[in-house]
């Protein structure tokens, strides 16, 4: 195992700042699935950066379109033999560190995902502050591990080894039958995990890995990475220990790939210490018991006579949807990727309406702490989600400019004394205007990222800032 860099083990007091324009996302794609990875601007909406790696160089019209909804489109190739299960798995375990050479240190943290993975940024304003970017963070509670004696690997799974960030606090919780005992690690090293649990690694402290055992962070699940980490640990490292690997999927080669730079997986807290309570993908990839969850709260009746059936959302429902972060669509169990599309755009405005309904039940219960402009935003969020899904089942031009619209009404909101997210909208608008002109400049880089993606996969990481 490659000896760490040192790294800041401090912890630094008091929740930080975090807004959109702090957070960036990262995905892989193919020519099959770009409608799927084009779903999620509904919840990206032109204002989280994005990085989307395709299979095939990007030609200057999705180079146009995609700055339209502040996305990158590289490219990095299929895996020619294949070392796991699919022809894109190297590319997915690359896309954050790929992005990162992109961005730079531009941002504070990485969206992880799949290109059918919805994240939840309301949710994520209520995670992050209470972490470090500068730390080196690997954020899931969503891993797949077998244990001896199984014949499947399960996830998620509760023994799976993780960390527990610094400032969870432990004192007075009872930690879950069954669930690994995990070390307070900030970042998480992998000698911490082998001191708390020595029987589950051998005398070097090696990942476990396939075909032995299967041990990972789950990738539709998604997770979050920090800055911090990403600095850390660099693309030319991750490539080549990726390119050397035979394992599973994508997700395998980023965790173990992270294990031998040093880190692995900080878990937020509640899916040890809370049953059923998970922050990435709960259930595991039930989307409809995250839509039964979210209408029950929506719904908000108990009884009544005119009542015929009875809805509830409980504390324990509550705080599982207050833990949600993100949820995997899993888009292979649809009839076609056009449905698995749909359905992103759905859970989202779902989604949003319980943010709406659950940011006027604080309205209410607090009228004096709540100004007149936060009321405001908060009860136009569902409405504009759904306009932009009504305008996206007319095409590309509908939803750009669906967006074009929201982000006008964010700037207004700013005017009035908003969000200072309003000038990342600007930026996004400038890019918007620039398109036509970036999509003949987009056409040469092309063709130097092809050329170059020819000579072999390891410069191929070059060629992705070339095509963006």
């Amino acid at each position: 195992m490659r000896p760490a860099a040192a790294g800041n083990s401090t912890l630094a007091v008091g929740p930080r700042k975090v807004s959109l324009s702090d957070i960036v996302a990262a995905m892989p794609a193919d020519l099959d699935h770009m409608d799927v990875a084009r779903a999620s601007r509904i919840w990206r909406k032109g204002v989280i950066r994005s990085y989307i790696a395709g299979n095939t160089p990007p030609t200057p019209e999705v180079i146009a379109e995609g700055l339209l909804h502040n996305e990158t489109w590289g490219f990095y190739p299929d895996d020619n033999p294949r070392r796991s299960m699919y022809a894109g798995d190297t590319r997915a375990g690359l896309v954050p560190f790929l992005a990162h050479a992109h961005f730079g240190d531009s941002y504070k943290w990485l969206l992880y995902m799949d290109d059918d993975t919805v994240f939840f940024p309301g949710a994520l304003l209520r995670l992050l502050p209470d972490f470090d970017p500068d730390i080196p963070y690997f954020l899931t509670d969503h891993l797949w591990y077998q244990e001896p004696g199984d014949k499947q690997p399960k996830h998620p799974h509760p023994l799976a080894p993780r960390c527990l960030p610094c400032h969870y606090q432990t004192k007075g919780r009872t930690r879950l039958p069954g669930a690994f005992p995990a070390p307070v690690g900030c970042p998480c090293r992998p000698q911490l995990l082998c001191r708390a649990a020595p029987h589950m690694f051998n005398e070097h402290c090696d990942i476990p890995r396939a075909p032995a055992t299967t041990f990972s962070m789950h990738g539709g699940a998604g997770a979050v990475l920090s800055v911090g980490l990403l600095r850390e640990v660099s693309l030319e490292f991750m490539e080549a220990c990726s390119l050397s690997l035979q394992s599973t999927g994508g997700d395998a080669f980023i965790s173990i790939c992270l294990w031998q730079a040093g880190f692995h997986v900080t878990d937020p807290g509640p899916s040890i210490y809370t049953a059923g309570t998970f922050s990435f993908d709960p259930g595991p990839e039930d989307r409809l018991g995250a839509l039964r969850l979210l209408a029950a709260y929506i719904d908000g009746h108990r009884t009544g006579a005119d009542r015929h059936w009875e809805t509830t959302c409980d504390r324990a429902c509550e705080a599982k949807l207050e833990a949600m972060v993100s949820l995997h669509i899993r888009s292979r169990s649809f009839a076609g990727l056009d449905d698995a599309a749909a359905f992103i755009k759905a859970i989202t405005v779902v989604y949003e309406t319980y943010q709406e309904i659950l940011a006027n039940k604080e309205a209410r219960a607090h009228p004096a702490g709540r100004g007149g402009g936060e009321r405001a935003a908060a009860s136009t969020t569902a409405k504009q989600a759904a306009a932009v899904v009504q305008a996206a089942a007319g095409g590309n031009k509908g939803t750009a400019a669906a967006v074009l619209k929201e982000e006008s009404l964010r700037a207004a909101h700013a005017r009035q004394g908003g969000r200072k997210e309003a000038a990342t909208v600007k930026a996004v608008g400038e890019k918007k205007k620039k398109a036509v002109g970036t999509a003949v400049a987009g056409k040469a880089a092309v063709q130097a990222t092809t050329a170059t993606a020819q000579t072999a996969a390891t410069t191929a990481s070059k060629a992705t800032a070339a095509a963006a």
